[in-house]
């Protein structure tokens, strides 16, 4: 009965303390606007815009859809999206790009799409970028028809992420 007990108050004790981490300690005071604010949000960027982080900059170069991939695949949905990318790495050390784990596209319905490994791509935009180099590739997604997107990209896994919006005025065919 001690073993039980003792393992549930184990994962119960770590929660509570975790949680504790995440709390806001500022003081609020009604008089001082300063504290507690938001930073205000960064205004949204679109197909031809760069984004510049602290040790990267993102382009989105261009859109493109297209209805057949590697081996004649098609797409579960209704297109294969494919984005042309730039990022540069502004860092003096090595910057690894993974489209599974730093990219993300959300369509105008709420939901996210998968990557699509099966798509047919210029290039691949994974790998490694060294030191003040940058990769050019592209990235692609099985979609549904919609009236826009939004594509985020994290330069790390704790990262803030960064956002395009795309609307479907200027997606190429």
């Amino acid at each position: 009965m001690k073993k039980i007990i003792s393992a549930l108050v184990g994962p119960i004790l770590v929660l509570s303390i975790s949680g504790c981490a995440f709390q806001n300690l500022g003081t609020f005071d009604e008089k001082d606007n300063s504290s507690n604010k938001e930073s205000p949000a960064v205004s949204s960027k679109t197909v031809g815009d760069t984004i510049v982080g602290d040790d990267y900059s993102i382009s989105l170069n261009g859109v493109r859809s297209s209805s057949t991939g590697l081996l004649s695949s098609e797409p579960t949905n209704d297109n294969y999206l494919l984005l042309d990318l730039t990022i540069e790495n502004l860092s003096s050390e090595e910057l690894s790009v993974s489209t599974l784990l730093m990219m993300e596209l959300q369509g105008s319905d709420s939901r996210r799409y998968d990557i699509a490994i099966f798509a047919e791509t210029s290039s691949p935009i994974d790998g490694t970028v060294p030191a003040q180099g940058q990769i050019r590739g592209e990235v692609a997604f099985d979609v549904k028809d919609l009236d826009s997107y939004t594509f985020s990209y994290k330069n790390g896994l704790l990262a803030d992420s960064v956002q395009f919006e795309i609307p479907a005025t200027s997606i190429n065919q």
